[in-house]
């Protein structure tokens, strides 16, 4: 962690968003806020010199209104953003604040890859733009200011023409060429000056695409790309010609044309349909599909898991807020989310960890700690107190304990 440095990162925001991971460790706390998702020796390095970090949360990081925004799949904790704003205060980042959590929506991707420019050329073009604004809008104000009053003065103060001054000026007049046909019907010299017309203001520079858009190419395209993973080998021929209408969206979604990506899209799912449903094949132990799937398996029942939690919260303050120490009540329900501070996202790191391997060593190593992960989970969850009754609480029929273990016991069973 020696070489990461915050407050670099956060000055690279811009436009478009960053990734972050929220380590809490027993010495100390860490964000990390990087245009491509955390590499693993960044993550291990920040996780040991915070003393047995964990990763606590992790989601996208950008600019909303020109305020920095830490936004996650699940609803965030009201404890993250105390813990971050100590982060910035120790990092020396403090002209970042305020900041502000949130949850993404729905068609917001979890993870981004970002292009980064380099900061000082970034800085400098903007320097030079604001300085040729400056610039234009000085010359206006020079163009309208100076001309007119001069004029005004000058018809005040200045003495009627002697008949010698006259005369020079119609000898002036006499050898000057004779006025173009455009100019025949052009005011004396101060009309004309007043008839100018004023330099006109620059052109607002175009509008950047929603967000949505891109975000909504990108989920589209990822089920198009899992779709066609899931289309037998003997159908060779679709495959190929899936793959390469996926390639020219892919393409064409990075240079932001999405109208085309989309139409390419359209291709790609028309040729999907022709797959009949029976011939779908069950993705295999350890097969790309299987980790990708048991990720988003694992993301899911955990917001799922956070929703039930919700809905126990907010039964149990209307059933208590005549109480006089509702308070107190309310600050002590809080501890019902701290069961996802130990079934936490580690599991996904894993599972991607054994799907990125290309060694099999690799990926036989990420599979035994993707295994010892679940056997942990499943350990707290059936000695853990407070587990043992929030299926049972009185406020609010739920089912947490019930639909973690049935997750976790299939994902080891997926897991070669």
């Amino acid at each position: 962690m020696a070489d990461y440095n915050l407050k670099q990162a956060l000055s690279k925001i811009k436009a478009k968003p960053f990734n972050f991971a929220l380590i809490e460790g027993k010495k100390s706390d860490m964000v990390l806020v990087t245009p491509k998702p955390a590499p693993g020796k960044l993550l291990d390095d920040t996780k040991k010199e915070c003393g047995d970090g964990k990763r606590i949360a992790k989601g996208v990081c950008l600019k909303e209104n020109g305020q920095i925004v830490f936004a996650t799949r699940s609803a965030p904790m009201p404890a993250w953003k105390a813990t971050l704003k100590k982060i910035f205060q120790e990092q020396k980042c403090s002209m970042f604040l305020p900041i502000e959590l949130r949850q993404l929506g729905n068609n917001e991707p979890d993870e981004v890859v970002t292009e980064v420019v380099e900061t000082n050329e970034e800085e400098s073009s903007e320097s030079d733009s604001e300085s040729n604004n400056e610039s234009g809008n000085d010359q206006e104000s020079t163009n309208q200011a100076i001309p007119i009053p001069n004029q005004a003065d000058s018809a005040q103060t200045t003495p009627p023409p002697t008949p010698q001054t006259s005369q020079t000026s119609s000898q002036q007049q006499q050898q000057s060429p004779p006025p173009q046909p455009t100019q025949a019907q052009t005011p004396p010299p101060p009309q004309q000056q007043q008839q100018q017309p004023q330099p006109q203001a620059k052109p607002p520079p175009p509008q950047p695409l929603a967000p949505e858009t891109e975000a909504l190419f990108k989920k589209r395209y990822q089920n198009c790309m899992f779709a066609e993973l899931k289309v037998p080998a003997a159908q060779a021929q679709l495959k190929t010609q899936l793959k390469a209408a996926l390639g020219i969206a892919k393409g064409l979604g990075e240079q932001h044309n999405f109208a085309d990506a989309n139409k390419k899209l359209d291709e790609v799912e028309k040729l999907l349909k022709a797959v009949p449903a029976n011939q779908a094949p069950v993705s295999p132990k350890g097969s790309m599909v299987t980790y990708i799937q048991a990720k988003l398996d694992w993301r899911n029942v955990r917001i799922q898991v956070q929703s039930e939690l919700q809905k126990v919260e907010q039964a149990v303050l209307d059933a208590c807020k005549e109480q006089p120490n509702i308070g107190e009540i309310a600050g002590k329900v809080k501890n019902l989310y701290s069961v996802l501070n130990t079934l936490d996202e580690r599991l996904i790191d894993k599972l991607d960890d054994a799907l990125k391997a290309q060694e099999p060593e690799k990926k036989d190593f990420a599979d035994q700690q993707s295994r010892t992960l679940i056997k942990e989970y499943l350990g707290f969850i059936n000695s853990d107190p407070l587990m043992a009754v929030i299926d049972d609480n009185p406020f609010a029929p739920v089912n947490v304990k019930g639909r973690l273990v049935a997750t976790l016991t299939d994902l080891d069973k997926k897991i070669v």
